[in-house]
């Protein structure tokens, strides 16, 4: 079957490697008639998709890891849930890897994560520096 979108996609590219001046000039010339545009898009847009990404990635995370606190079972509220990496070596922050598309780096950094409730995570890490406190 026929994809139109498909097909104007190879399209393009094939045209982009064969004409990459032209091409070049086209962008230069259409930013320099449309410099509010080219700003406003390149700055508001990325943030905003970076936005949505990483709240939508988040949550489909805490979702694979059981909507809850490992430790106490907290589960009011998405924002008090923090991520702790116990099994294997912290690769990437996954603040990070949230604003991207979902992938599977992803994927294979919350496996080495469990799921803690925001006091539950800084006892633990208290414990981790200080000791136990009585």
């Amino acid at each position: 079957m026929f994809n139109k979108k498909e097909f104007d996609r190879q399209y393009s590219k094939e045209y982009n490697k064969k004409h990459p001046e032209r091409v070049k000039r086209n962008i230069e010339k259409w930013r320099k008639e449309h410099p509010e545009k080219y700003r406003k898009n390149t700055n508001e847009s990325v943030k905003k998709l970076y936005r949505e990404n990483y709240y939508k990635n988040r949550k489909k995370a805490i979702q694979i890891l059981g909507n809850r606190c490992s430790k106490c079972g907290y589960n009011k509220h998405l924002a008090a849930l923090d991520f702790h990496h116990c099994l294997g070596k912290k690769d990437v922050r996954l603040t990070n890897l949230f604003m991207l598309k979902w992938n599977e780096k992803i994927e294979k950094e919350i496996r080495k994560c469990i799921l803690l409730c925001a006091n539950c995570h800084r006892e633990l890490h208290f414990k981790n520096y200080v000791g136990k406190v009585e």
